[in-house]
């Protein structure tokens, strides 16, 4: 292998910037002016010296932010659980999360695993019943709520905080290279399945072992 530098990854300690090392990226920034220019503000300048506020790290917990958003507004058509004429799929909207809320019986204060079967695994049942019981105990006082609307809603957040650790955890393990979390905080699969299920509760559990392994 060779030992050879090369032009804009610089040592352990510095970011590498893939407008420069990454040959499809530097023909794809073509579009907005090219590679970073060597005068350009560098996001791995030393420190001491005054940082603008608008970081790599920064950038992608915003691009993250703004994915989860554009899925709820496409998931909104289905949040109030009146699936009439197919809605859920003509529209592309349907999720487990608000169906299984009545399929599992979490509507009338079962507790997963105990009061019903859930076929999911046991850390998925205990966080549907974490979060649906308190719903539903809130929908005994006031019968005026959807529940199934604010479980989903509940899930969406509590998901969503955990895709946004999720890209917290990639950036902190790819230092040199933080625009490598964008692949994740960008994904098609995130904006159109993120609250599909709960995958993103295993994904976030999968990236803090990670983390705690490196």
């Amino acid at each position: 292998m060779s030992t050879k530098s090369t032009p804009g990854l610089g040592d352990a300690g510095t970011s590498d910037h893939p407008s420069r090392s990454d040959g499809f990226v530097r023909g794809v920034s073509g579009l907005i002016g090219g590679p970073l220019g060597d005068h350009a503000v560098a996001l791995d300048r030393p420190a001491g010296r005054e940082r603008r506020f608008w970081t790599a790290a920064r950038i992608v917990l915003a691009l993250v932010c703004l994915t989860l958003a554009l899925h709820w507004v496409q998931k909104s058509p289905c949040q109030d659980g009146a699936w009439q004429n197919n809605v859920q799929y003509t529209r592309f909207c349907y999720t487990d999360v608000l169906a299984l809320y009545y399929a599992e019986g979490l509507n009338e204060g079962k507790v997963p695993y105990r009061d019903h079967p859930v076929e999911y695994p046991v850390l998925t049942g205990y966080f549907m019943g974490a979060l649906g019981l308190p719903v539903h105990a809130l929908g005994d006082e006031d019968p005026g709520i959807n529940q199934g609307q604010w479980f989903y809603n509940l899930n969406a957040l509590v998901l969503g905080a955990l895709a946004v650790a999720t890209v917290a955890v990639i950036l902190a393990l790819r230092r040199r290279r933080p625009w490598d979390a964008a692949l994740f905080a960008l994904s098609p699969a995130l904006l159109l399945t993120a609250t599909v299920n709960w995958d993103l509760l295993a994904i976030g559990i999968a990236a803090f072992g990670l983390l705690a392994w490196a």
